[in-house]
């Protein structure tokens, strides 16, 4: 058996295993954070945290944590910042709704996030930002800053692509750089933080290749994949060309 077929029989399950207990933390600390007694906030709460996806954000902090030796319990606290940041974008653009729920969400989610989804999304946001001073450290509330400001430039970036057929692999690169993948690389990152700086850049540098390779796929699986494969409804980039 060469090293590629070996490779293709490592599942997930086996890659999350070392961190499995300190997942279920994680959404332990999500509903800590994101608590609200505002009726309409504890409503949307709840339903974000039964749409939460596979806390692939979260294992990959988690994962670099113990690559890099780390020890403390914080970790699953920067591990639920993480999933928040990522929520809070779904929020923003509103695409939670089709993503998680299907093509009759709008018949079953609460109200509000439509009316208002700058505001839920900076109300996770300001949760997520809370959450990190009060850890008094600045180091992952750096990292977590410089990438927030890089997810919204990528947002920018999409604002642009109004002719998605003319945009080049430059910039599309830049894109998925700026969307994705500048989250996934400071996942890595503020999980190696306590690790000497070579380690930390290496993990940092994963975790964008991995990011860019994640968004390539998404968006190729678009395109070739049913929605029973993706989970979303197939061809949404291509039918918003206009």
């Amino acid at each position: 058996m060469n090293v590629s077929q070996q490779v293709a029989r490592v599942a997930l399950r086996d890659i999350q295993r070392p961190v499995a207990l300190e997942l279920e933390h994680v959404v332990d600390e999500l509903r800590r954070i994101i608590a609200a007694d505002f009726p309409i906030i504890a409503d949307v709460n709840e339903h974000l945290l039964r749409m939460k996806g596979k806390l692939f954000r979260p294992r990959l902090l988690l994962l670099s944590h113990r690559a890099a030796g780390g020890q403390r319990s914080r970790a699953t606290t920067l591990a639920a910042v993480v999933e928040l940041i990522h929520l809070a974008t779904l929020v923003h653009d509103d695409s939670w709704i089709t993503r998680r729920c299907g093509a009759h969400a709008h018949h079953q989610r609460p109200p509000s996030p439509t009316r208002s989804p700058v505001i839920m999304g900076d109300y996770l946001y300001s949760r997520a930002i809370i959450e990190l001073v009060g850890l008094e450290d600045l180091e992952p509330l750096r990292v977590f800053a410089r990438v927030t400001n890089e997810m919204t430039v990528g947002e920018m970036r999409q604002l642009e692509a109004h002719d998605k057929l003319a945009y080049g692999e430059s910039q599309y690169d830049a894109l998925i750089r700026a969307k994705t993948a500048s989250l996934l690389s400071g996942a890595c990152e503020v999980g190696a933080l306590r690790a000497a700086p070579r380690y930390r850049e290496a993990l940092a540098r994963f975790g964008l290749s991995l990011g860019m390779a994640f968004q390539i796929t998404d968006d190729l699986l678009d395109y070739t994949q049913p929605e029973a494969v993706t989970g979303k409804p197939s061809g949404l980039d291509l039918r918003s060309i206009k």
